[in-house]
């Protein structure tokens, strides 16, 4: 049994991937909305909860 950090392990196995059809419709709804996204990488949480819920951010 090791005593080590397992805090990495556990970030690790909890992520999840977003689906990357999820996320380009986010990012083009956030573009309309006059949101500055970038065009690769990860999508911030507030943007990609906005664009599920149809909120202005």
């Amino acid at each position: 049994m090791s005593c080590g950090n397992h805090t990495a392990e556990f970030r690790a196995a909890s992520r999840r991937r977003t689906d990357p059809n999820l996320t380009k419709a986010a990012r083009r709804w956030a573009e309309d909305e006059g949101v500055e996204v970038k065009n690769n990488g990860a999508l911030d949480a507030r943007v990609l909860a906005s664009y599920q819920l149809q909120l202005p951010v």
